[in-house]
């Protein structure tokens, strides 16, 4: 089992930056403005890993992949509050083949689990394995993987690039951007604009505002979009297209079929 070691840190405003090392722990302690911060930098070994579940509140998250059979994971914690006391801000545990990351802060002053005001994270993992993510509120980056990736995400712009595997999201708000995808993609959103470019595999939308623009696609083309304008450029497969309201153009897209049409213009080039 992967577990952090419980780090409690009283820090007041006008300590000077310190650097400890707790079992191969790095915990850095500064001050980012206003904000006190806490680094947390670890190694893990990984090699009979194949799927990694992540649990975050607010705060950004990047995970590259890599050949590797470690994952490599560093965490900055940011607090505006006096004093810090972190009690188990992450646990990194692992169950069968399953590592499961939890990012939470404890709040000495109100006696219960909050998530903290921002937790950036960074990982490096197995390339191989595949991804379940579970995210309140930041951007997420996803880089190089070779297995499916599930991102279920409250807020925050979403990019994904050179990802061999399934891709499914539920996004509440905020711009979606996947580049280089080779695999099936099922994508539903609250708000924000979607941009996909070179995508090898079914493409399936359900997008409740936002624009939309595929480009460079080799396979079928599902869209059923309530609001906001439609580019559809350079499709091999099928596209069907159901619209409430916003402006169609298809350029150089093999077959189409408006399944509904609201309002907007349609515009097709060949």
């Amino acid at each position: 089992m992967f577990k952090f070691s419980p780090v409690k840190t009283a820090i007041s405003a006008f300590v000077a930056t310190s650097v400890l090392t707790l079992s191969g722990c790095v915990v850095v302690i500064g001050h980012d403005k206003d904000m006190q911060t806490q680094t947390h930098e670890k190694t893990y070994q990984a090699a009979d890993v194949q799927q990694v579940n992540i649990n975050a509140g607010a705060g950004s998250l990047a995970i590259t992949g890599a050949d590797t059979n470690q994952i490599k994971l560093s965490a900055v914690l940011y607090s505006g509050s006096g004093q810090v006391e972190v009690v188990d801000n992450l646990t990194v545990k692992q169950n069968g083949d399953t590592v499961e990351i939890n990012s939470k802060v404890w709040q000495p002053f109100q006696n219960s689990w909050q998530e903290a005001e921002r937790i950036d994270l960074k990982l490096v993992v197995p390339n191989s394995v595949s991804l379940d993510i579970s995210d309140d509120s930041g951007d997420i980056v996803i880089r190089n993987m070779k297995n499916s990736i599930t991102v279920v995400d409250g807020s925050g712009s979403i990019e994904l690039d050179e990802i061999q595997g399934n891709v499914n999201i539920e996004d509440g708000s905020g711009d979606i951007e996947l580049l280089n995808v080779s695999g099936r993609l099922n994508i539903e959103d609250g708000s924000g604009s979607i941009e996909l470019v070179a995508i090898d595999g079914q493409i399936n939308i359900e997008d409740a505002s936002g624009d939309v623009d595929v480009k460079n696609a080799s396979s079928n083309i599902k869209i059923n979009d309530l609001s906001g304008d439609i580019k559809l450029s350079d499709v091999a497969g099928k596209a069907e297209i159901s619209d409430a309201s916003g402006d169609i153009k298809l350029v150089n897209v093999n077959q189409y079929q408006l399944l509904e049409d609201g309002s907007g213009s349609l515009q097709v080039i060949n």
